[in-house]
């Protein structure tokens, strides 16, 4: 959703419904993050401190975010561990008060599910995903598609989060789009003469940002080879 329009159905919004939410969303972040306050107060409270700064209308976009993440890891039946990067939290947070666009929130919120449950996600997985856009995820995911080391259901996990959008065509004319281009330069795509192929980056940030699989779905590192320890 655009910006312009965020602000405008902001604006629209009764101050007193708009407090409801506003507190709804503060109370629904307070039981997201409820479990990293009681296994590591320190991170808990940076956290909360990082979020209380924010603007309303930022905490109900982050909210929804830690919510999300909360949902995936309960319907995974995946413990959190009790050590986690502050950094990649952080910016979880930093990055999803500013991003509009839902699917590219849920992205987010895949990204944090992963690290609270499994960690090890690196600081570049992040750093890729706040320069990528709704119709760069969508190539990408279309480029999945002719890599022999993703499975039918990393794709299917992937493409429910941009369901209901219109269909990528990669090879337009006989030029490729600046979305290939970009994702190219970003390391995550290779061109193999006629197709674009994932690389080994492109197939570890893609296991990051489609979600975890539940505890007795585990994928093997033979599918997703990463340099987790």
């Amino acid at each position: 959703m655009d910006e312009k329009i965020v602000t405008e159905i902001a604006k629209s919004i009764p101050d007193s419904a708009w407090n409801r939410l506003v507190q709804t969303a503060c109370d629904t972040f307070e039981k997201a993050v409820a479990p990293l306050t009681e296994s590591t107060s320190g991170i808990g409270r940076l956290i909360k401190a990082k979020f209380d700064r924010l603007l309303n209308e930022e905490k109900v976009l982050v909210a929804e975010t830690f919510a999300k993440a909360k949902q995936k890891i309960t319907e995974s039946s995946k413990e959190m561990k009790g050590h986690h990067n502050l950094n990649i939290v952080l910016q979880v947070v930093q990055e999803s008060c500013k991003q509009t666009d839902e699917k590219l929130r849920d992205l987010w919120a895949n990204l944090l599910a992963t690290e609270l449950t499994e960690g090890g996600v690196h600081p570049e997985i992040v750093s890729i995903l706040k320069r990528i856009s709704s119709d760069d995820a969508r190539v990408l995911l279309k480029v999945s598609e002719n890599s022999p080391k993703i499975n039918q259901k990393f794709i299917e996990t992937l493409g429910h989060a941009f369901s209901g959008m219109s269909p990528v065509t990669i090879y337009r004319s006989k030029e490729d789009s600046f979305s290939e281009k970009l994702l190219e330069r970003l390391g995550l795509i290779k061109k193999e003469i006629p197709h674009w192929k994932l690389t080994e980056i492109g197939i570890g940030f893609l296991e990051v940002v489609s979600g975890i699989s539940s505890s007795d779905e585990e994928i093997s590192n033979d599918q997703f080879p990463t340099h987790r320890e």
